[in-house]
């Protein structure tokens, strides 16, 4: 009774006072002084309010714990949390060390699973690529599940299973971990709130906010978050809206974007653009105002530019075309993609700005897709195609986004760090040369045009000159990925032996590596003519040199323009030879060169 006298005394109020109970662990020992301005609708019980809680959000504002100026029913509060100028909390369960300041109504209907267990429609608005999530889903199961079509191993089947068990389970409290910060959010609605987690001025409902202290995940700055699964580093800021979505480790939706029924893979962003019906693969930048409609992007590592409409999945008939997009596909501004497309094969290729790519698929890496240079080429709409340009005259893009990738140590669940010249793109890579090989040469003049002349061309034309320029840029880096494969293998396995045809024998046979299948002697013999170790290595060093040669020359060429347009170009630039990546580049080959000399 005197505990209630206490409660009345600071200005609470309750329906019914035996509805409240105290759980804490100190025998309650003035804990009814922490609660002040309170209305009590129905059952709550309290935890302990002996400590303080420090608020980052407010300046590190240190604050008593407690119970002030709110309204509780159906409650749970533990020891040392903070509620303070709520509206309403009802079925709610808060953990220790929680801070709840200035908000509206949090509750639960007391039937939800927090999203675990939906589905999401990945690439076609209509149905029929449905992808199941749940809080601890990692990208290769996504990813798997996708490249299946269907086709489900048995460890897909297990774990569409597993997540389809989360259907099962429903709560009836919003949940609220240790360490969460929610401030000014006017509705939180059948959520999990994870620890350390930190939500200010935004609406949730039925979603799953997980997080920790090592990784916290924040919803701020007036945003709204439905239907959806946040994974630990993951933020939603700036007014944008998220619906029926999951954002992995540390990606990001941001300065009012919109995104719904979408997957953004780790370290995905984006901003001020609309994604819609899509899965995007890590690393994907989106800070613009685009559109994303219904394109599945495996591996991500693109970027789209302002003003890119790649969305074009209704044909007047039905919303259900769909685009593949390729491993580091670059969408110039205000391009414009017709659907359906297929850029799986095009990967670390250019779409210039201002294109309109017709329905196609394009099976050549690295390459620049461009307006065309002369009209009466080739039919209208087509576009010029340079295959292999990338790697012909912006390698500094390839180096430099190489340093940028593998340096990438955050996420956890995936391999973010893997290279760009691996095993998967020097495949597609050697598949575009033979396709180049394949022509039939009508001169130095003539056109190919189309996958009638060269499969995988696409709804775009290409010049002889353009042809020779792939073919030959794509065999300078199958040679430099193949020959640097070798060094590596001889390093590991056979050190110093003198025996050239003997190491080259063991090369050819031990094929228990991803790359070894380009060391069998017989590839050897038809690219470089020899299976003769010195000159192998010889002219790997002459490659590597060359390769960063052309790492700086690529970069120059911004330099040169730019310090003949741009006022005081070279004071806020600096010199090309003092860029980080040329350097780089430069010492990885001194470091290549110095391993060659161990090896002969």
């Amino acid at each position: 009774q005197g505990e209630i006298n206490t409660l009345k005394s600071n200005n609470n109020h309750a329906l019914n006072w035996d509805d409240l109970r105290y759980c804490g662990e100190t025998g309650g020992r003035g804990f009814t002084n922490s609660i002040e301005n309170c209305k009590f609708l129905g059952p709550t019980t309290f935890g302990d309010f002996d400590d303080s809680v420090i608020v980052e959000q407010m300046g590190n504002l240190k604050c008593p714990s407690g119970l002030y100026f709110s309204t509780f029913s159906n409650v749970h509060i533990s020891s040392g949390a903070l509620v303070k100028c709520c509206h309403c909390l009802s079925s709610v369960f808060v953990e220790k060390k929680a801070v709840i300041i200035g908000c509206g109504t949090i509750s639960s209907t007391g039937t939800t699973n927090f999203s675990n267990g939906e589905k999401i429609s990945v690439g076609l608005e209509t149905g029929g690529r449905d992808l199941p999530i749940c809080v601890n889903a990692t990208y290769p199961q996504i990813l798997s599940i996708v490249e299946a079509h269907r086709n489900y191993s048995e460890a897909d089947f297990q774990f569409i299973n597993s997540v389809g068990e989360y259907q099962k389970l429903k709560c009836a409290f919003t949940v609220v971990k240790s360490g969460a910060v929610i401030i000014a959010c006017s509705k939180i609605i059948d959520c999990y709130i994870g620890n350390a987690a930190v939500l200010e001025s935004s609406e949730l409902i039925n979603s799953t906010i997980s997080s920790s202290k090592e990784n916290t995940t924040t919803v701020v700055s007036g945003c709204i978050v439905r239907d959806s699964i946040l994974q630990p580093g993951a933020s939603v800021n700036d007014g944008a809206f998220l619906k029926g979505s999951l954002l992995m480790e540390y990606s990001s939706v941001g300065l009012h974007a919109k995104v719904t029924s979408s997957i953004l893979a780790p370290e995905s962003h984006v901003s001020a653009g609309e994604c819609h019906n899509s899965l995007l693969g890590p690393q994907v930048g989106f800070h613009h105002q685009s559109l994303l409609i219904a394109a599945i992007w495996p591996l991500g590592r693109g970027n789209l530019a302002y003003g890119c409409n790649v969305g074009s999945n209704h044909t007047s008939r039905k919303a259900d075309q769909e685009a593949w997009i390729g491993e580091g596909i670059f969408f110039g501004l205000s391009c414009s993609i017709k659907y359906p497309t297929n850029l799986l094969g095009a990967a670390y290729s250019i779409i210039a700005p201002g294109v309109v790519c017709l329905p196609q698929k394009i099976s050549f890496p690295f390459s620049l897709v461009n307006l065309p240079s002369e009209i009466g080429l080739a039919p209208t709409g087509f576009n010029q195609i340079y295959p292999g340009w990338v790697l012909k005259n912006s390698l500094y893009t390839v180096a430099r986004n190489e340093i940028k990738y593998r340096a990438n140590k955050n996420v956890k669940q995936f391999d973010l760090g893997r290279g760009i010249i691996r095993n998967f793109t020097i495949k597609l890579i050697i598949n575009a040369r033979n396709g180049l090989r394949s022509c039939h040469k009508k001169g130095n003049d003539c056109v190919y045009v189309g996958d009638s002349e060269v499969n995988g061309l696409g709804k775009n034309f290409m010049t002889e000159t353009s042809r020779q320029e792939g073919e030959d840029v794509y065999t300078f880096i199958i040679h430099l990925f193949t020959l640097k494969s070798m060094l590596e293998k001889l390093e590991k396995k056979f050190g110093r032996e003198t025996d050239c045809e003997e190491i080259i024998c063991k090369v050819s046979e031990d094929k228990s590596e991803e790359n070894d299948e380009y060391l069998d002697k017989n590839f050897l013999l038809c690219e470089f003519g020899t299976t003769n170790l010195n000159e192998l290595m010889c002219k790997l060093e002459r490659n590597v040199e060359n390769y960063s040669l052309e790492v700086e020359k690529s970069k120059d060429k911004d330099s040169v323009r730019g310090e003949r347009i741009t006022p005081g170009y070279r004071s806020v630039h600096g010199s090309t030879d003092q860029d980080e990546v040329v350097k780089a580049v430069k010492e990885y080959t001194e470091n290549i060169v110095t391993r060659i000399k161990n090896i002969k």
